[in-house]
């Protein structure tokens, strides 16, 4: 199992409106809202099936909508460019 440091495909899956199932990061568990754009599992072998099945049964419309939002908020090119200037400024914040 990889983790990933930045969750790079996490931010992809989420531009898409697409459900996304991982383990629990400082990344996922900081954008995934569970049984609205995903879930996040603790166990891969008695989890992720159900977890699958679950993200079958997401209400589309809705979990589209708050997946761009949190996409919007957290990896949009003017949200990454900020953040970019902010780090080589010196401002941590």
């Amino acid at each position: 199992l990889w983790e990933e440091p930045f969750g790079r495909n996490l931010a992809e899956a989420l531009s898409r409106g697409q459900v996304v199932i991982s383990t629990p990061s400082v990344e996922s568990s900081r954008t995934i809202k569970s049984g609205v754009n995903g879930f996040l599992i603790n166990n891969l072998d008695s989890d992720l099936v159900t977890a699958i099945h679950k993200g079958l049964e997401i209400d589309n419309v809705v979990h589209v909508k708050h997946s761009q939002t949190i996409w919007q908020e957290f990896y949009s090119p003017q949200v990454i460019m900020e953040k970019w200037g902010r780090f080589y400024s010196g401002d941590s914040e």
